[in-house]
């Protein structure tokens, strides 16, 4: 009885990138990207007023 190696699997190469999955691909970025940045241009709101931080203490308002 001989033994002999097993051969690892090969990997296949990627398929090729269609209009229609370039299409998802950019939808579904700029879904991201409209996701994280609306909670974001809100907190960001207040810092940009002219009066925001006058000085060094605490701004309690």
């Amino acid at each position: 009885m001989t033994m002999t190696a097993a051969r690892p699997p090969t990997a296949t190469p990627p398929a090729p990138m269609t209009s229609l999955r370039r299409t998802a691909l950019a939808a579904g970025v700029l879904y991201l990207l409209t996701f994280v940045s609306i909670p974001i241009l809100f907190l960001y709101g207040p810092v940009k007023e002219a009066n925001f931080v006058l000085g060094p203490g605490s701004d309690t308002s």
